[in-house]
């Protein structure tokens, strides 16, 4: 085993419009499901998988989980590195920065 991978035979890495798309959308759920549980040749349950999540993307897999799209399989190991668990102070600041006017679509 190389000393960076560990016994990880390949990375995966994930690139989505979290801009348009917040955490609870169930189509970026699905895309996270589909991901951490791709088929391989060994069985799921078996699968060593390790997950490193950050931010929104540990907030979109807990949702995910929670609403039963997809399970982690038993020999999975999920490290969340700065998610917003408890909310951001960013939001708190959002109706004095965008005032009264009303949200606009700007997704696709």
């Amino acid at each position: 085993d190389d000393k960076l991978s560990g016994p990880c035979a390949e990375f995966i890495f994930m690139f989505e419009d979290t801009l348009h798309r917040g955490w609870t959308d169930e189509r970026l759920q699905r895309r996270v499901c589909d991901l951490v549980t791709r088929p391989a040749s060994e069985s799921p349950r078996r699968r060593c998988t390790t997950i490193f999540a950050h931010s929104m993307g540990s907030l979109a897999l807990a949702g995910a989980l929670q609403s039963g799209l997809c399970a982690l399989g038993e020999a999975t190991a999920w490290y969340s590195v700065g998610a917003p668990w408890e909310g951001t102070e960013a939001a708190e600041a959002l109706p004095e920065l965008c005032g009264d006017s009303p949200p606009t679509d700007r997704g696709p």
